[in-house]
């Protein structure tokens, strides 16, 4: 009877702490519902990529002849490796570039003023080269320290109309994987003698050393070279590789194998990074939610005390750990149970270990007092 009232008298004081505490409870269930939301996301798109992985290798087909399209890969996933090779050079004429490539990026800096916020009432103004433009307007002291209103001349990414391989045309899905650009060093002086060119740099200035605010300079880099060797993955419809599924890229003749292993660790490396914020979330959650916790380590005593490892670890870890392992588990044993059963086993380890140690180690005790 005495410890039902003391239970009810527990439940009643968490109902009081909540009414007080409703504000922090309501921020605490907002970034769960993000850590949710981020950890949800993560693993179907990781089940999605298993999925994927797991069949492509078995309705891969390997194309043996580059200069033949076969019509009975049409629809179907296939793998060719050789050289690319462009049609049409893509070109900036007004600085003498001419790059027979799949992709040609033309970067574009301006020198403008700069502030920085030393105290709150302390601003200082230095003037550099960025490739965005910075809006003065919104200056503590704009007198004196003016920003052009737009850049003169824009980045911009050019792509070649067609690339190949043999006969295999590659589609813009395709040409957008070629990010691996290396900087163009001309020593073409342009025939515009207002653009100047310094270590590969072609500034639109009078004076590279002394530039002016609004003067800009451009920047010339360039991806998948015509020549180059390359292998790929990619849906066959007619001769065109890649508008739309999977598209793998490699530079260099790699077995298909070895590409899709590469895809898997690159995949794994994103699923962790994810994995990691949506845990983050959920740890910086944990102490609004403290109510709970007081209620629990008062009511559940035993429980609350074999959770937190008699306070190896924190109840926030603890609490961070747990939610994040139900999700992750209910996830995955919907696309397969044994994993969904494997992961909460694992979760469970540390617990078992210790209660194993503290079983081991009361007998311990027992043995040496007989």
């Amino acid at each position: 009877m005495v410890v039902a009232k003391s239970n009810k008298q527990k439940e009643i004081a968490l109902w009081l702490e909540l009414k007080s505490e409703w504000g922090r409870v309501l921020i605490g269930a907002c970034l769960l519902i993000l850590a949710f939301v981020i950890i949800t996301n993560n693993e179907q798109e990781a089940i999605q990529n298993t999925k994927s992985l797991s069949t492509l290798f078995q309705n891969l087909r390997v194309v043996t002849d580059i200069n033949k399209v076969e019509s009975i890969n049409e629809g179907s996933l296939v793998y060719l490796a050789g050289e690319l090779h462009v049609d049409e050079p893509l070109t900036e004429p007004d600085y003498g570039i001419s790059v027979p490539a799949v992709c040609l990026k033309r970067r574009v800096q301006m020198f403008q003023w700069i502030e920085y916020e030393e105290s709150p009432k302390k601003y200082t103004y230095q003037t550099d080269w960025r490739d965005k433009l910075i809006d003065s307007s919104n200056f503590h002291m704009p007198v004196g320290h003016q920003n052009p209103s737009k850049f003169p001349l824009t980045s911009k990414l050019y792509i070649s109309e067609v690339v190949r391989i043999g006969t295999y045309v590659f589609s813009v899905n395709i040409k957008k994987k070629f990010a691996d650009f290396m900087l163009i060093t001309s020593d073409e002086r342009p025939e515009n003698r207002d653009i100047k060119l310094h270590a590969g740099l072609y500034y639109h200035t009078s004076d590279v050393w002394n530039p002016e605010v609004g003067n800009i300079r451009v920047q010339f880099s360039f991806a998948g070279m015509s020549g180059d060797m390359v292998s790929i993955i990619a849906r066959q419809s007619g001769k065109m590789l890649g508008q739309d599924g999977i598209i793998l890229l490699s530079k260099g003749k790699v077995l298909p194998d070895a590409m899709i292993k590469d895809e898997h660790n690159r995949n794994v490396w994103s699923v962790r990074f994810y994995r990691s914020l949506g845990w983050l979330f959920l740890y910086i959650s944990s102490p609004f939610f403290a109510v709970f916790t007081r209620y629990t380590a008062s009511r559940y005593k035993t429980v609350y005390n074999f959770l937190i490892l008699d306070g190896l670890l924190s109840a926030n870890i603890v609490y961070a750990s747990i939610v994040f392992t139900i999700i992750i588990s209910q996830i995955w044993y919907l696309y397969d149970r044994s994993i969904g059963l494997c992961i909460i086993l694992a979760f469970q380890l540390p617990w078992l270990i210790y209660a194993i140690y503290k079983k081991c180690k009361l007998l311990l005790k027992k043995t040496r007092n007989q």
